[in-house]
């Protein structure tokens, strides 16, 4: 019987990998192929997307991004027999957040080698990192127009994160760094790429929606604080849930919680 989510388990014929799931697009061949070329990256810090797990390489003629996973802890290869590792819930975080309609890179495979797991998905070419599109394409001091192409991309994505909340779903983490953007004709397109913290087993309550924007909120982000009253209005979309005190109240006491923190990790490095 396949598995429930169309993708194949395939016994790669390799000892050295082991293909846990496939889109059916790379062999095990490949799929070695593509574990040096990570690490090559990584060691000549070249195409890191994210420090010391995530990198863009190609292969057989695709882009692609790898996501590197190591086994900690006592547990781990219990968690990873039981399907409930990291990789596994990437895998299928994933899946859920394409068939509730929101935008996430193509998975190609999810493999093992030794200690490790590798997530594969297909590059999103022509996107741009939010964090690069709020902090350096518009920022503060640009001309008019970048001001409202500024606007623009914010009232965007305020109303898309919307509705992935009005799908019932929460995300642990909704900093920028876990989003890109696509621009046509002056409209954005929006894709996340963190799939493993979606937390299909909490509720979406309020706090957790003010938590989500207080995480995209953040200045370390490259949203200023004259940002965030249009945010919020694009979101609240004229509901009177979300443009009353209360809900901006939790909001901010959700970004001093981030604020104060950061300013305790700040302190215990610089103790160390």
């Amino acid at each position: 019987m396949p598995p429930r989510d169309g993708f194949a388990a395939v016994s790669a014929r390799r000892p050295s990998v082991r293909v846990l799931r496939t889109a059916g697009v790379l062999s095990a061949t490949q799929l070695e192929e593509v574990v040096s070329a990570h690490e090559a990256a990584l060691a000549a810090g070249r195409d890191v997307l994210k420090r010391d797990t995530v990198t863009g390489v190609e292969c057989a003629g695709i882009r692609m991004a790898v996501k590197e996973y190591q086994r900690t802890g006592l547990f781990a290869g219990l968690k990873e027999l039981l399907r409930i590792s990291r990789p596994w819930r990437a895998w299928r975080g994933a899946r859920r957040l394409r068939h509730s309609g929101i935008a996430v890179p193509d998975r190609l495979a999810l493999f093992c080698r030794g200690a490790r797991t590798y997530l594969i998905t297909r590059f999103l070419e022509g996107t741009q990192p939010l964090t690069h599109l709020l902090a350096t394409r518009f920022a503060r001091g640009v001309s008019e127009e970048e001001r409202e192409g500024r606007h623009a991309l914010l009232r965007q994505l305020a109303a898309w994160l919307r509705g992935i909340h009005d799908r019932r779903i929460y995300h642990d983490d909704w900093s920028a760094k876990n989003f890109r953007g696509a621009e046509d004709a002056g409209r954005w397109e929006f894709y996340l790429l963190d799939f493993e913290s979606l937390a299909s087993w909490k509720s979406l309550t309020p706090r957790r929606r003010a938590k989500n924007l207080a995480q995209l909120l953040d200045p370390q982000g490259g949203l200023t604080e004259a940002d965030r009253e249009p945010f919020l209005a694009a979101y609240a979309a004229g509901d009177r849930e979300f443009l009353g005190d209360e809900f901006r109240r939790d909001v901010s006491r959700a970004l001093a919680r981030r604020h104060e923190a950061a300013g305790q990790r700040r302190r215990a490095r610089e103790k160390t």
